[in-house]
């Protein structure tokens, strides 16, 4: 049982591994359980062992990232990832590449700064994997940073072509 528990971290570590951005929780278990390499509670427990060693980085919002001591369990344990599952990876990220170059990927959050000096805010529109519109925003207040948040989800698109026509005139 060790050693299945181990492939389906060393699968989730290396799709995390592909990504050039950070993957959701719920991407990872839903490739896991998809591709039929697991069920949900095998695949979110192989992900929270992986969190939990330090093998992976949760940038928040339910985002993961590998971590250098992840990279380095993958190369020295490389021989786990089969083919097969290089190629279930390729056609993974090829579904999601179609259905993100419709849609884009929007993201909006923030960080207090130390010694309750204001918040940082991060507003982020992606299309194809690459920054279309970026802007970062100190701010006074978390209401100030939340309403901001909430907003950039929803009117991106208008802002975008509002500082754009403004630049450009």
């Amino acid at each position: 049982m060790a050693e299945l528990d181990l492939i389906f971290e060393m699968t989730e570590l290396g799709l995390i591994s592909k990504s050039d951005d950070p993957v959701r929780g719920i991407t990872i278990v839903s490739f896991m359980t998809n591709y039929e390499y697991c069920d949900y509670f095998k695949a979110a427990l192989a992900l929270e062992t992986l969190r939990k060693a330090g093998l992976v980085h949760d940038c928040g919002d339910d985002r993961f990232t590998i971590t250098d001591e992840g990279l380095m369990t993958l190369d020295a344990l490389h021989d786990r990832i089969t083919p097969g599952m290089e190629a279930d990876y390729k056609d993974f990220f090829r579904k999601n590449d179609e259905l993100n170059e419709k849609k884009g990927t929007v993201t909006a959050n923030y960080d207090a700064l130390a010694g309750g000096k204001g918040y940082q805010v991060h507003l982020c529109f992606k299309q194809h994997r690459r920054v279309i519109f970026e802007i970062n925003m100190h701010v006074m207040t978390k209401e100030q940073a939340e309403n901001m948040c909430v907003n950039f989800k929803v009117r991106y698109n208008d802002l975008y072509g509002t500082v754009m026509d403004e630049l450009m005139n």
